[in-house]
């Protein structure tokens, strides 16, 4: 459910973890120009969420990092190109992790969207 797009109390958990993560697999590159973040109601284990996209899902490129707790975070994505920051990243995965100094946690989330171009 949580790769579907439907409202639900929550819809991903992982285990207690340091470094709890979810990989998308969008089955090719393709441009991304947002990611939208629904996170689970008074949700506090998302803190630190990192997004991070790849092209081989082997090497990792860390996008954006939240500084806060929030119930819906949106991502713009933008590559700098001829001295100017340019809507959309190319990449295949999309990794949403947290990291915690030493103390294993749970990462729960609601919902995940990526807005691209086909």
């Amino acid at each position: 459910r949580f790769f579907s797009g439907q409202t639900v109390n929550y819809a991903f958990q992982t285990d207690s973890e340091e470094n709890p993560w979810a990989k998308s697999d969008l089955g090719a590159v393709k441009p991304i120009n947002l990611i939208e973040i629904v996170n689970r109601p008074n949700e506090g284990s998302s803190a630190g969420l990192i997004v991070s996209l790849s092209s081989d899902g082997k090497t990792w490129d860390e996008v954006w990092k939240a500084i806060a707790v929030q119930t819906t975070w949106q991502v713009p994505l933008t590559r700098f190109h001829a001295g100017i920051d340019v809507p959309g990243r190319k990449a295949r995965y999309i990794k949403l992790e947290t990291r915690h100094d030493k103390r294993a946690r749970p990462l729960l989330l609601q919902r995940f969207r990526a807005y691209g171009e086909e």
